[in-house]
């Protein structure tokens, strides 16, 4: 049996189970673990060249150590940023892609997807190494609220007002999450674009659970893709409603729905905080208040300040 790798972030075990979701492809393809890219260290080298250089099919992610990507944006006096980087130093050079593509076989498939970054829906949410009720996602209109002072009943006010951010601000999120993977898309050798995909089903589906944790929709485009550049044969009907990214689910604000012009159903008030557990608004901000009570204020307004500026312009 053939054997087929997934090298990306948390993204990779997921499309990873939705291609042997088909019966064709599990028969012909045998899958080779290797875990999320962001957790892999040097004492990992060894394994995942090992693993390239018995694949027959590879699927992966550019993937790059200390690459970071920064785009400030002003639209009606609010001042936004996006921001993501990898930490220099903490994954080695050795784990790049296209370092570990050279222990790939001569007769090995290769094909890159981008990674899956959408920032329209949530623009309040990204990381902070404090834990969370949403693990280390931080909801950062509460973060503002909460250095304001205020109570938890006006952070619930703020959050769920339908004029918290200006259209143009919330459309600016959209159109430049769009125009950011289209260019990862042109500027890296992509083989299957989603940025086309996401355009047109934005507004109908929900295809994200939080900024970077893609829904069912997105790995079944990209696994229908995939199929069809190897000839495999499939029904829709054998992809399940489940990802292993389904643990955590946030709501969008109601703000950034009606700004959006989302037409898909949203219950505002409904978080998965885990594959098991579900809570009402109100507990998770609660939630997130006790989680900030005892960090030092400074390093959460710095945090802030280098995250998401705009967040003080709002509240």
């Amino acid at each position: 049996m053939k054997k087929f790798i997934v090298y990306a972030n948390c993204q990779g075990p997921a499309l990873a189970k939705t291609l042997v979701e088909a019966k064709a492809f599990k028969e012909e393809y045998e899958y080779q673990l290797i875990k999320p890219v962001q957790t892999l260290r040097e004492n990992d080298i060894s394994h995942v060249r090992e693993q390239f250089a018995k694949a027959d099919l590879i699927i992966c992610q550019p993937i790059s150590s200390g690459v970071t990507d920064k785009i400030k944006q002003t639209f009606g006096g609010v001042k936004s940023m996006i921001s993501r980087q990898t930490s220099p130093g903490r994954r080695p050079k050795e784990l790049d892609t296209d370092e570990m593509l050279k222990y790939a076989k001569k007769n090995a498939r290769i094909y890159f997807f981008p990674s899956l970054y959408f920032n329209a829906y949530f623009p309040h949410l990204d990381a902070m190494n404090i834990k969370s009720v949403l693990n280390r996602v931080h909801d950062f209109i509460i973060v503002g609220s909460f250095l304001k002072g205020n109570s938890v009943k006006k952070t619930l006010e703020i959050i769920n007002s339908e004029t918290l951010y200006p259209k143009e601000l919330s459309l600016s999120f959209a159109n430049h999450g769009l125009e950011e993977l289209k260019h990862r898309e042109s500027v890296h050798r992509i083989s299957f674009t989603i940025s086309e995909f996401i355009e047109d089903n934005y507004k109908t589906i929900k295809l994200f659970n939080q900024f970077n944790h893609p829904r069912k929709p997105v790995f079944n485009y990209l696994a229908t893709k995939i199929f069809q550049e190897l000839g495999i044969a499939f029904l829709k009907e054998e992809f399940s409603n489940r990802t292993g990214l389904d643990g955590t689910c946030v709501p969008l604000q109601k703000s950034t729905y009606r700004n959006l012009g989302i037409e898909f159903q949203e219950n505002f008030k409904s978080y998965r905080v885990s594959p098991k557990e579900e809570m009402v608004q109100e507990d998770v901000v609660r939630a997130f208040y006790q989680a900030y009570e005892g960090v030092d204020k400074k390093f959460l307004q710095s945090v802030l300040s280098k995250r998401k500026p705009f967040v003080r312009d709002l509240i």
